[in-house]
């Protein structure tokens, strides 16, 4: 868990890692994980429910890598396929 210093101690409240680390007045106040909180079964049926419901939504481009990579969030690192040649709508301005 890594949180600029400079930050924290510059705001009275700041709330990193999607809101699971709290920190007041620049100490770090509490700490809590989504599995712990919600329990090894029912966060499966939940990931379980969002990965089936992703699979079904209609994209107009499956293209670039996106990578999301957080310390404790629900989204594991996904990468979809990409090409080379950027879509009209990013090169045209």
């Amino acid at each position: 868990m890594y949180v600029c210093v400079a930050v924290v101690e510059k705001v009275d409240y700041l709330f990193a890692e999607n809101g699971l680390v709290a920190y007041q007045n620049g100490q770090l106040v509490a700490v809590q994980s989504i599995q712990a909180y919600m329990g090894e079964d029912l966060l499966q049926d939940f990931i379980n429910f969002c990965l089936n419901y992703l699979a079904k939504i209609t994209l107009p481009r499956k293209r670039y890598t996106l990578s999301l990579s957080h310390s404790d969030t629900l989204t594991p690192p996904l990468s979809l396929s990409h090409t080379l040649t950027p879509p009209l709508s990013l090169t045209h301005a």
